[in-house]
Order: structure tokens, then sequence, then C-alpha cells
């Protein structure tokens, strides 16, 4: 079973703190932030197959569920800019590590039915009742993955500057799950 992609659209709020260096008009710096994202995500599809063999009916389907909940994550980046008299155009790249709740199941149903009597006969390999099996895996973990993107600082003072940017964040390694963000941010930062 394969299941479909899931577009899930989120509003989010977090906070982010970092050091920069100066040379003539190159930044180079790194930052850390954190983002409260309460995303969800769910998909489920089913497959069945009918198959006739030795007098016997066999009537199977395989249903695959999957949930993603993402409580929130935080990135480390470095970031990397060139001043532009007030305004700061800058890229990233970084390590996001994320707090999720990943459910995984997989329902497997098959009745047997005899072709000369047309009599439930046996249910996944066995005799009656169990014609359905569920497997499923519920864990509560923490998920790593990678984040770049670009983004403009505008100094509004010599102390306050307004952000804007674009982040992708690609989490790996979530058994056979895939999750990725495309966050737009606005914000605000005080530097000292």
């Amino acid at each position: 079973v394969v299941l479909a992609d899931l577009p899930s659209t989120t509003t989010a709020f977090g906070g982010f703190v970092g050091y920069n260096t100066e040379w003539t008009n190159l930044i180079l710096g790194f930052e850390a932030n954190y983002t409260n994202a309460p995303w969800f995500g769910s998909s489920s599809d089913t497959l069945a197959r009918r198959m006739d063999a030795s007098g016997t009916t066999y009537n199977v389907s395989v249903t695959g569920t999957s949930s993603i909940q993402l409580n929130d994550y935080g990135t480390l980046r470095a970031r990397a800019g060139y001043v532009m008299g007030n305004f700061l155009p800058y890229g990233f790249v970084g390590f996001a590590i994320g707090h999720a709740d990943i459910i995984k199941s997989a329902t497997v149903s098959d009745i047997e039915t005899s072709d000369s009597t047309g009599n439930v006969i046996g249910c996944l390999g066995g005799t009656l009742p169990a014609c359905s099996l569920t497997d499923s895996n519920n864990s509560n973990q923490f998920i790593y993955g990678y984040s770049a993107g670009l983004g403009m600082d505008w100094a509004v003072t010599q102390n306050l500057f307004l952000r804007g940017e674009y982040e992708y964040i690609q989490f790996v390694n979530l058994g056979g799950l895939q999750l990725y963000l495309n966050n737009v941010r606005v914000g605000a930062g005080f530097k000292f």
C-alpha cells in the first residue's frame, strides 16, 4: 500500500539567538532557532485482491495508515550575508531536530470461502474467527534532518532589525515516511 502525499498548513511561533562577525561588508555567523509547530498530517489507503486456488476463494485486503504529529523543532545553522546599506541578504544551512509522534499501522483482512459450499472456512490461514490482524507502531521520538534557506534583515535602528526568510527543512529516517517543511517567516530582532 502506497500512501498519498498530504500537504498541510499551520501557523507557528518561535525565537532565535545568534552571533555574527563582520569582515568589511561580509557577515558570517551562526544561529539557534526554536519553533513551536503544532502540525499534523495523516494518510490512509487500501489494496484488495481476490484469488481462486484449489477450490477456495481468498479475499485479502491490506489497509495502511500513517500519521505524524510534529510538536516542535529547532535548528542550528550557519549563515553568511552581505551588508547593503540597511539591508542584509543572507543564506544559511543547518541541522534540524524535532519532537514528533509517529503512528504507522497496517490491517490485513483475509476471508477464505469454499467454492463448493460458499461457506467461510477460515481466516488468515487458520480457523475462524480471526479474520483481521492489525500491527501498529506508536513512537514518541526525536527526529533529525537538515535545513537551508534565504533571508533578509533590515536595520530599522542601530540595534533593532526586522527579518523575512524562507526555510526548507527535511527530516530523515522516519521509517519510510517523509516529512519536509517549507517555512515563510517574519520576525524582529535586537542586536547588541
